[in-house]
């Protein structure tokens, strides 16, 4: 019988942190958590991955300033964005709408004229 994906997955319960992540490197996770974080890095092989991209660092400190930095250069980008895409936005709405329906008026007054001219243009 066909066995659907939905039978493999297993249910994360835990999401660890990365002070927890460091913890465990420098083995200060309490014995319980110890035991999660090592059974889910079996079943999550994206957190294995992290966890041995982690132990790849010399010392907390270096990871910890390596992580600052990522933060803060993402924070800055996104602020960068944010104001990028303020000042594209349209400003003065109100003024743009009253615009509009100026010229639609001009066009539909000159609509009028012209059709008035040539009807009376062609009586004469």
């Amino acid at each position: 019988m066909y066995n659907s994906p939905q039978n493999h997955t297993k249910v994360v319960q835990h999401e660890w942190s990365n002070e927890e992540l460091l913890q465990y490197l420098d083995k200060q996770l309490p014995n319980d958590e110890r035991a999660d974080l090592e059974e889910e890095l079996l079943d999550d092989p994206f957190l294995a991955d992290a966890v041995d991209g982690l132990q790849n660092f010399e010392n907390t400190k270096q990871i910890q300033m390596n992580l600052l930095q990522v933060n803060n250069g993402l924070k800055q980008r996104l602020a960068d964005r944010k104001r990028a895409l303020a000042k594209g936005k349209i400003k003065d709405l109100p003024w743009i709408g009253l615009a509009i329906l100026l010229v639609l008026a001009l066009c539909t007054a000159g609509y009028f004229i012209i059709t008035l001219y040539l009807k009376y243009r062609t009586k004469i």
